[in-house]
């Protein structure tokens, strides 16, 4: 019979106490004890010990002359012998093979050096993929300090933009006759709809229609004056909106790139601070109310927001 890569088992059954069934498989052992298990046997075979070798013909029948003064029957493959001996004795006329699998060592030397290199390599394989994921953490967290401080580098960039913008004008509010206006504009045509739109101008009330139409182009003033009024701060105030907003935006990004850890600090000569018309070393800091920017001097502790008037310290 030609040579056949394949296993030798030993398998024992809860239901035949004393007995071992040796035998060899091309497949697995596992999926051969399967296989054992039919309407027969009232148990599940438990395998107790596999070994693999180049001739699993070979080694059958080797195996089945060690253990052939403990054989029940000569066309049977079952022995009545404990499954300590049994494996003994197989390991020791089947020379050139390897233990793949068993139950327990039953304190044979060959078991127990096959444990031994078991638990090395896994001790090894643990330490290789421990080894991995610290060298993987090591490779991202250079990477995300690459990339913060690329966004550091941003940041003064838009930094100096805004510095050279100059001070950033305060917003212009309404004046007071605007503000009457606003105030005054809806009452008139309450009024003529409570006098009649007609009856307003009535020689009696003539003074009355005098007054509401006088509120009336007041109102409409006022209306064209603030509206001019919000279109000049805006022009005045977008180029540090835009500058500010991208700095709060590259802010975010390079706090959620570090996520508490690994932290980008600059160092001295990559810091650079705005500076004043008065020469001292100025920075922002950001509300934590509404996120506005706000200057910021090396000795100042409070500060207060002059877009949500919310006081803080930092």
């Amino acid at each position: 019979m030609a040579k056949e890569f394949g296993y030798v088992y030993i398998l024992t059954n809860p239901s035949m106490p004393g007995l071992v069934k040796v035998g060899k498989t091309t497949i697995t052992p596992n999926k051969r004890m399967s296989e054992l298990h039919s309407t027969g046997v009232p148990t599940p075979f438990q395998l107790e010990c596999s070994i693999s070798v180049n001739d699993c013909h070979e080694a059958e029948l080797l195996a089945h002359q060690a253990l052939n003064s403990f054989r029940v029957a000569k066309n049977r493959e079952f022995f009545k012998v404990p499954p300590k001996k049994a494996i003994e004795k197989i390991l020791e006329s089947v020379e050139e093979c390897e233990v793949v699998d068993f139950r327990e060592s039953h304190g044979i030397e060959k078991i127990e050096i096959e444990i031994q290199r078991k638990r090395t390599e896994k001790l090894e394989e643990e330490e290789r993929k421990k080894l991995q994921i610290e060298q993987s953490k090591r490779l991202e967290e250079a990477k995300n300090k690459i990339e913060q401080e690329k966004i550091f580098q941003k940041i003064q960039v838009l930094k100096l933009q805004l510095k050279s913008l100059g001070i950033k004008p305060k917003k212009e509010e309404p004046s007071g006759w605007m503000l009457f206006g606003f105030c005054y504009f809806p009452l008139p045509i309450g009024w003529l709809f409570w006098l009649g739109a007609f009856s307003a101008f009535d020689p009696k009330r003539s003074d009355i229609g005098y007054v509401c139409i006088g509120l009336l182009v007041v109102g409409y003033f006022a209306h064209q004056a603030s509206t001019k009024l919000d279109k000049r701060n805006e022009e005045c105030h977008k180029p540090f909106d835009e500058i500010e907003q991208k700095i709060l935006n590259l802010e975010i990004e390079m706090t959620a790139k570090s996520k508490g850890k690994n932290t980008y600090y600059p160092t001295q000569n990559q810091s650079i601070k705005n500076q004043s018309s008065h020469g001292k070393g100025n920075d922002w800091i950001t509300c934590p109310t509404c996120r506005n920017r706000v200057e910021k001097s090396d000795s100042q502790i409070d500060f207060k927001c002059h877009k949500c008037g919310n006081a803080f310290r930092y």
